[in-house]
């Protein structure tokens, strides 16, 4: 008497459980190269989040040039950004301070930053800044 349904032949049984692996593998193949190329993504939205608040920063030091101040949590697209300034007296130029600007992008669960190191003259005057990372 035959079984209704089952497959007795090894051959088709081993052929069914190989196209299932290759299913799976295919599967599990697209999923992960759709969670690097997002992640990338999310990476560079970050990076772009940095820069903004880098911008932000940038325009309020040539409105006034003695501006000390930094940007908390503030939102931009899908994501925020925090700038910090940091005010050194190390300077190899008379009567200046060293001052490096930090900024950090932030979206879902990735992080950017960027970095730049600016003169400022006792005047309040402010040389062109140097970036010191990309």
């Amino acid at each position: 008497m035959k079984e209704s349904g089952a497959i007795t032949n090894p051959v088709l049984l081993l052929i069914l459980v190989i196209v299932t692996l290759a299913g799976l593998a295919i599967g599990v193949n697209f999923y992960v190269n759709r969670t690097i190329e997002e992640s990338k993504k999310i990476r560079v939205e970050a990076k772009i989040i940095a820069e903004k608040g880098m911008q932000l920063a940038l325009e309020k030091i040539n409105q006034d040039p003695n501006w000390n101040g930094a940007f908390d949590d503030h939102r931009y697209k899908r994501g925020e950004f925090f700038v910090f300034i940091h005010n050194s007296s190390d300077s190899l130029v008379a009567d200046s301070k060293v001052m490096v600007i930090k900024s950090i992008g932030i979206i879902k669960n990735s992080i950017s930053d960027t970095l730049m190191t600016m003169l400022r003259v006792s005047q309040g005057k402010v040389s062109h800044p140097i970036r010191t990372n990309w």
